[in-house]
């Protein structure tokens, strides 16, 4: 893993997100990519997109499940998502 630059969130960052623990932080951007990283030392420990990148749809907002195992998904589609984070694609509801 290497760690975060703003190059690699490769747009303007929308939304954030820690988990309860602070564990892991979500970043969601303008381009429709979300990270999660690792705050000790900026690793991206995964991304997806929610969106192909040739309509790319911003990320509005973002939240953690209790158990960090799900992240909730805000876009300007107005479609609300959920990452099962051992998929690798959010799903839509």
């Amino acid at each position: 893993s290497q760690p975060l630059r703003q190059a690699d969130a490769g747009s303007e960052t929308t939304a954030f997100a820690a988990t309860a623990d602070t564990a892991r932080y979500a970043f969601g951007n303008a381009a429709g990519e979300v990270l999660l990283v690792n705050p000790l030392d900026g690793a991206i420990l995964q991304r997806t997109r929610i969106a192909p990148v040739t309509a790319p749809v911003r990320v509005r907002a973002l939240a953690w499940s209790a158990d960090g195992k799900r992240l909730a998904i805000a876009a300007q589609d107005g479609k609300p998502r959920i990452w099962n984070l051992a998929d690798p694609q959010p799903t839509l509801l």
